[in-house]
């Protein structure tokens, strides 16, 4: 086994990556770096992959429920994986130091 025939994959990976981060660029979504391309590009190419090994195995979907479920899916992955808590910085320690010092719960909503 060579490992040029890894290359494809390789590739389709890049520009995977490349298209996210273009689309992040687009709509000025802010916090996507080539790390997180990289790994959102993976994560889709592997379960890519096992939607082919599931579908070879259970039968072919028709066209329509197959486009549909698959657009579904990426959108849900999307919204999953570039939500805000992933992008934001951490404001506090991990500890919890700063849900220790917060004040009581009466204080915080009727004061």
């Amino acid at each position: 086994m060579s490992i040029f025939q890894f290359l494809p994959l390789l590739v389709v990976l890049c520009l995977y990556a490349a298209y996210v981060r273009l689309a992040a660029r687009v709509t000025r979504l802010l916090g996507v770096g080539w790390l997180q391309a990289f790994q959102f590009a993976a994560l889709v190419m592997v379960l890519s992959m096992l939607g082919r090994v599931v579908s070879s195995y259970a039968g072919q979907a028709p066209f329509v429920a197959a486009a549909l479920f698959g657009t579904a899916v990426h959108l849900a992955l999307g919204a999953w994986f570039f939500r805000i808590e992933r992008r934001l910085p951490a404001a506090s320690p991990p500890d919890g130091q700063a849900v220790r010092n917060l004040p009581p719960w009466p204080s915080v909503c009727c004061s």
